[in-house]
């Protein structure tokens, strides 16, 4: 996990537990031990993608803390009142399903690689647990992946719990770790 490209903090900086992005100025932190990784964020006034991984790494420093998973955080902010979760989540979830959905789903667009497992609404939030086969963020990330997603403040919130090949998350793992991450978010920003 000390290999993820990108990390350019000098070594025994901080790593950033939480940023705030898009024009809604939504927080994102994750779970303990996941911070910020700086060179992949991307904010812009409409959207947002922010990728969490290990602090230790991050920071490059094992004097960080370190999360009891193993395993790649992403958030994505799309400023979108024309779709809710809460009203359309089921809606939302077939979508995904299409080939259309699927592409959007997909790292690199591509619908082909991807396929859903299991989707299912709980409350105000659409779970999905689901697979995308394209390149990783990281090498040796696992194809396997546990999402959430929920409105906020007239923006749709999507977030990913992405394992590692040589240490798979059991499903259980998974999405107990997108759940906690989409409590913290939910927290962050109770207005």
């Amino acid at each position: 996990m000390f290999a993820l490209s990108g990390c350019l903090q000098a070594p025994g900086d901080p790593a950033q537990r939480e940023v705030t992005v898009s024009r809604s100025a939504v927080t994102i932190a994750g779970p303990s031990g996941f911070c910020v990784d700086p060179a992949t964020l991307r904010d812009e006034e409409e959207s947002a993608f922010v990728l969490l991984g290990n602090c230790a790494a991050i920071a490059r420093s094992s004097r960080q803390p370190q999360p009891e998973v193993r395993a790649l955080l992403t958030a994505a902010v799309q400023e979108l009142e024309a779709v809710s979760i809460r009203d359309q989540g089921s809606q939302v979830a077939e979508f995904l399903k299409t080939e259309e959905g699927r592409a959007l789903l997909s790292r690199t667009g591509d619908a082909t690689s991807v396929g859903i497992l299991n989707a299912r609404k709980s409350g105000d939030v659409l779970y999905l647990h689901a697979y995308d086969k394209s390149p990783g963020y990281v090498p040796g990330m696992a194809s396997e992946q546990w999402r959430a997603m929920f409105d906020l403040d007239g923006a749709i919130i999507s977030l990913t719990v992405l394992g590692f090949e040589d240490e798979p998350l059991s499903a259980d793992t998974g999405m107990a770790t997108v759940r906690e991450f989409a409590s913290i978010i939910r927290r962050e920003n109770a207005r």
